[in-house]
C-alpha cells in the first residue's frame, strides 16, 4: 500500500466510513497498531458530561483508544452528533465540552461524524494542550473538513508528512499548526501568482486592462493587476467555503450554498465562456454581482 498525499485525500473525500475504518487505513499505518490500546465509552462513565454533550447536541462520546508516541500519549475520541444539529450554531458548546475534557490529556484526535454519516460532512480535529503552566494553559484545535464536497488537498499533505516523520508530539503540532498551513498556503500561493504573472506577460494580453504596454513579466502594472485577480478569486473560494454562493432562492437563512461553487461554474459553462473565463464569467461576477 502506498501512503501518498493522494492516498489520504482519496480516503478523506468520502463519507464517514467508521471508526474501525479510520483507524486501519488511516491511523494504524500512520502511527502504528502495535502503538495502541482500545479505549472506553465516556457517557456511560460519567452523568455529568452525558448531560452536557445533550445540550451540544452531542449523542455519544467514545473514547476509542490511545496511541503510545514518543514521550507522550495521543488519544482518540468519536464524536457522533445528532443529524440536525448545525455545528456552526453548536460549535461553542461543543468546544466547551471538549476544553473542558481536554485537561486530563496531552493531545488528541477528535472525529466529529453525524449518526446518518451518508453524504454529509465530518471534522477531525487535533487538539493539543502543553504539559507544562509556562509553556501553555490553554488547548489549541486544529480542524479538517472532510467528505465530497471538500478538496483535502491539504489534508493529505499534512497526513502523508506525519507518515514519514517521527511521532513525536512536536512533529504533531508543526503538521497540524496554523503556521505551516499558512505557509503552505503562501508558498502554493507565490507559484500561482508568479505563472500567472508570465502567462500575461508572454501572452502580451489585451492592452485594455493596463493602459500601455509592458517590459517584462515583473512589471509593476502586471503585477498589480494578477494580485487584484488573485484576491478576488481567494475571496469567492472564502465565500464558497461558508456556503454562501449560489444559495437557493427561497431560502431566507442564507444556508444550503453550493460548496463547489466555483468548480460547477465552470463545468456548465459554455465552449465560448470556457475560453475566456476570465472574461466571460468571472468579472460580471465580480463587478455585477458582488
Amino acid at each position: 500500500m502506498t501512503m501518498d498525499k493522494q492516498y489520504f485525500q482519496t480516503y478523506f473525500n468520502r463519507d464517514f466510513q467508521g471508526m474501525d475504518s479510520l483507524l486501519n487505513e488511516i491511523l494504524f499505518p500512520v502511527f502504528g497498531k502495535f502503538k495502541f490500546s482500545e479505549g472506553y465509552d465516556i457517557l456511560t462513565a460519567d452523568s455529568t458530561i452525558k448531560q452536557k454533550a445533550a445540550e451540544a447536541n452531542i449523542q455519544e462520546i467514545k473514547h476509542a483508544g490511545t496511541f503510545e508516541i514518543v514521550g507522550a500519549t495521543i488519544k482518540v475520541f468519536e464524536v457522533t452528533l445528532a443529524d440536525n444539529c448545525k455545528i456552526s450554531r453548536s460549535r461553542i458548546g461543543i468546544q466547551r465540552l471538549i476544553r473542558q475534557y481536554v485537561d486530563r490529556f496531552e493531545g488528541a484526535f477528535m472525529i466529529f461524524r453525524y449518526a446518518k454519516p451518508k453524504n454529509r460532512s465530518w471534522r477531525f480535529s487535533y487538539v493539543e494542550k502543553r504539559t507544562s503552566q509556562t509553556d501553555s494553559t490553554t488547548a489549541k484545535r486544529y480542524t479538517y473538513l472532510f467528505g465530497k464536497d471538500y478538496s483535502c488537498h491539504t489534508a493529505g499533505e499534512r497526513f502523508h508528512k506525519l507518515a514519514t516523520d517521527e511521532k513525536t508530539l512536536k512533529n504533531i503540532d508543526i503538521a497540524f499548526s496554523v503556521e505551516a498551513l499558512s505557509k503552505a498556503f503562501f508558498d502554493d500561493y507565490k507559484k500561482q501568482y508568479e505563472k500567472f504573472c508570465k502567462f500575461v506577460y508572454e501572452n502580451k494580453a489585451d492592452t485594455q486592462y493596463f493602459g500601455a504596454a509592458f517590459a517584462t513579466y515583473d512589471d509593476k502594472t502586471v503585477r498589480d493587476y494578477v494580485k487584484k485577480m488573485l484576491g478576488r478569486i481567494v475571496f469567492l473560494h472564502f465565500l464558497q467555503k461558508k456556503g454562501w454562493l449560489g444559495v437557493p432562492v427561497d431560502r431566507t437563512d442564507w444556508t444550503g450554498g453550493n460548496l463547489n461553487f466555483m468548480q460547477t461554474l465552470y463545468s456548465k459553462a459554455n465552449p465560448a465562456q470556457k475560453e475566456n473565463f476570465l472574461d466571460k464569467v468571472l468579472e460580471p461576477l465580480f463587478f455585477n454581482c458582488l
